[in-house]
């Protein structure tokens, strides 16, 4: 069970860089832990907005953590 673990957290890695989001993951026993800054949610939000409004918009956003539990 644990060469699954670390699996995932090379795999959720690889897919957070290819998404272009800054994720810190980390495991802890069966549990993969995954967080996201909020300051890297406002960022990608605010990079998904066309160009010519952004200024126009302020985005707060909170961090995001998600367990993935093996089982």
């Amino acid at each position: 069970m644990i060469d699954l673990v670390s699996a995932l957290v090379g795999e959720i890695e690889k897919a957070a860089r290819a998404a272009g989001i800054n994720a810190q993951v980390s495991r802890q026993g069966n549990v993969v832990l995954v967080r996201i800054s909020g300051a890297e949610v406002a960022r990608a939000i605010k990079d998904g907005i066309d160009p010519q409004y952004r200024q126009m918009v302020d985005v707060d956003a909170g961090d995001i953590v998600i367990k993935v539990r093996v089982v």
